[in-house]
């Protein structure tokens, strides 16, 4: 464990850009029904990517700061709320030319598969973007000076680059959005989870706001979402605005306003 960390520590940046690039190749593998969203492919290659960044997170000796602890979930699911309303407008955004009437349940058993593939959706990238590569980070930089500033920026722009491989079944513009926005909601991730140290919290967070933003694509006939609109240039740009400026602007709030307050709950 100890020439593992040695030989990484020199270049911590490129090692987690590696190991994102791994995540990606595992969820190219467990993509068997073109649907690289939701299916039991993606339940497998996700879990298989959660056990991936559990065993990285063992052998590099950061599981103490990994958040897995109770304290501090609740606090995290409050300063969530913002994400709620994004996923909510994301999901209005994409139905906007719907026939809410016209759509059929898909069934129970679709749901449940839905359901418990945002759960490891939220799991896999929160082991990955939080527990392990924000908190490496933060670790190694500790005593630089704005180095905690430095992991949440290095960390929200590898979140927002993973989903750049999405432009093989999306439309081009409407990558470009979600990796910009997905930047910046890295962010807000990172700010909450790193005042709260609860990888639960987040992970809670990430489900519920993949799940309100594709509910409906994925569990109705006829439904639609963000990821499968046509999107013009003014379209994409309103949608970055929109989707950016929010979560970066409460992330600053977070940091100015409730950094003293969640450091005392702690």
């Amino acid at each position: 464990m100890i020439e593992i960390r040695k030989g990484v520590s020199k270049y911590r940046i490129l090692f987690c850009i590696i190991i994102s690039f791994i995540t990606l190749l595992i969820s190219g593998v467990f993509d068997w029904d073109c649907d690289p969203v939701t299916g039991i492919d993606k339940i497998i290659g996700d879990a298989v990517i959660c056990i991936f960044c559990l065993a990285l997170i063992y052998r590099l000796g950061i599981l103490k700061g990994a958040g897995f602890r109770r304290k501090g979930y609740a606090r995290g699911i409050l300063l969530g709320i913002p994400f709620y309303v994004i996923g909510i407008f994301a999901n209005i955004i994409g139905n906007a030319s719907t026939n809410l009437g016209l759509l059929n349940w898909c069934g129970t058993t679709t749901f449940c598969i839905f359901l418990f593939n945002m759960f490891l959706v939220g799991a896999n990238e929160e082991l990955l973007m939080r527990s392990l590569i924000f908190n490496y980070l933060n670790e190694g930089y500790s005593n630089e000076v704005n180095g905690r500033k430095k992991a949440v920026l290095v960390t929200a722009l590898i979140f927002g680059a993973i989903h750049i491989p999405n432009v093989f079944f999306m439309d081009t513009l409407a990558v470009m959005v979600q990796a910009v926005n997905a930047a910046s909601a890295g962010v807000l991730f990172t700010v909450i989870y790193s005042y709260t140290k609860n990888i639960w919290a987040n992970i809670t967070i990430h489900a519920l706001v993949d799940f309100l933003a594709l509910f409906l694509e994925k569990c109705f006939v006829g439904g639609s979402s963000v990821l499968s609109v046509q999107l013009s240039v003014t379209q994409a740009i309103v949608m970055i605005v929109a989707g950016s400026v929010p979560p970066l602007a409460v992330a600053i709030i977070y940091e100015k306003k409730i950094k003293t307050k969640v450091s005392k709950v702690l």
